[in-house]
């Protein structure tokens, strides 16, 4: 997870200093340092485009008003996520601190290296597929428009106009020069903002599966105990305690990513449902079908669904170490009747900001919004 939190620090997120040390014991964060005015610097560029697509929302015509409308919802996004990413970066810090504590606590109850080598591996995978596809879709979107314009200058030099009519009513006294470095500027803040999009979902998706496998192991490690030793000779008290320093750990990395998983799961349903009306539109109105919209359609979805999966494997991991100690209830154990208790009645999962909880079957409620949301329109469209 270190080396993509360091990658995103070149485009606003996590100012933390001392990031490529070994321990977070040396994690910083200074507000008087580089690194934090640099995010500053980028999340104030993020809030001033998102309020010029604001008020070009504003005063656009209803034919534009969709399209303008989808830039300042994406800018306003990235806002609020670059916000509250450096808004919890100290309480990021004392994640890492903690979460290397309870892997110590882990190792202490049971050897976990292969485990975690696993662990390593998968989630390198996962971090190299996920980036690759967003690389492949944002060259794709830049490849659409670029399309209809003869050259970049040109294709710059046309959005810098538009952000400075929209913002100073006419182009008096604006030079080209001016035009191309607004459109260039524009540019690049897109990129920092498809770049912290992915990002955010990446970050949830590594850190639901880093908690979920960790689980995953305990729930091995004490189901081979269960059956292998009698129920009197196992150390119920350490399982008891290895637990909820687990779930302790889960709720302590809920309460900071949980706005970014409303605001995640909010902006890609939404953005789903917008590719999925563009795609409809293409295939009813053009005989030429840009690829640029199903390909985003399908990485979005995929994105979307793995997202929602690796949240709730922490919900799914917790309900199987419930069964585990349904097992032993036959011998009046104490420790295991209170643990049951403490498992069914506490139910450990991320959420969104605590409106509801991430579990499996919130794809279905997405998969319907969506369903339902493209069934509308395309009767809509035969009105």
């Amino acid at each position: 997870m270190k080396p993509i939190i360091t990658v995103s620090q070149f485009f606003g997120n996590f100012p933390i200093n001392g990031i490529q040390n070994s321990k977070p014991d040396g994690y910083v964060f200074k507000i008087p340092s580089f690194i934090t005015g640099y995010s500053l610097m980028i999340i104030t560029l993020m809030g001033i485009f998102f309020a010029a697509d604001i008020n070009e929302t504003i005063s656009s015509t209803k034919e534009n008003f969709f399209k303008t409308l989808f830039h300042a919802l994406f800018f306003g996004y990235n806002f609020l996520v670059l916000l509250i990413i450096f808004c919890k970066s100290p309480r990021w810090i004392k994640l890492q601190m903690n979460w290397q504590r309870v892997e110590g606590k882990l190792d202490n109850f049971s050897s976990s290296y292969q485990t975690k080598f696993r662990l390593r591996f998968k989630l390198r995978m996962i971090s190299l597929i996920l980036c690759f596809c967003a690389l492949i879709e944002h060259m794709y979107s830049y490849e659409h428009p670029l399309s209809h314009v003869p050259s970049a200058e040109k294709y710059f030099s046309l959005i810098g106009e538009n952000i400075l009519k929209t913002t100073f009513g006419s182009l008096d006294g604006i030079s080209h020069n001016s035009a191309v470095i607004v459109g260039i500027l524009h540019s690049m803040l897109r990129t920092f903002a498809t770049f912290t999009w992915n990002f955010c979902d990446l970050l949830i998706i590594l850190v639901s599966i880093g908690l979920a496998e960790r689980y995953k192991h305990l729930n091995e490690v004490v189901r081979f105990k269960i059956s292998n030793n009698s129920t009197e000779r196992i150390n119920w008290r350490k399982i008891k305690k290895t637990y909820a320093i687990m779930n302790e750990l889960v709720k302590e990395a809920d309460n900071i990513v949980s706005p970014l998983i409303l605001l995640s799961c909010c902006m890609n349903v939404y953005l789903i449902c917008v590719q999925t009306s563009e795609g409809i539109r293409s295939v009813m109105t053009e005989s030429k079908i840009p690829i640029y919209f199903f390909l985003s359609l399908f990485f979005m979805i995929i994105r979307t669904i793995a997202l929602v999966l690796s949240v709730a494997k922490i919900n799914v991991e917790s309900s199987h170490a419930s069964t585990i100690f349904t097992r032993c209830l036959s011998v009046f154990i104490i420790e295991v009747i209170l643990m049951q208790q403490q498992l069914s009645i506490d139910k450990v999962s991320f959420t969104a900001m605590k409106f509801f909880p991430i579990t499996r079957k919130f794809i279905f409620t997405i998969t319907g919004t969506i369903v339902t949301y493209g069934i509308l329109y395309m009767q809509l469209r035969t009105i």
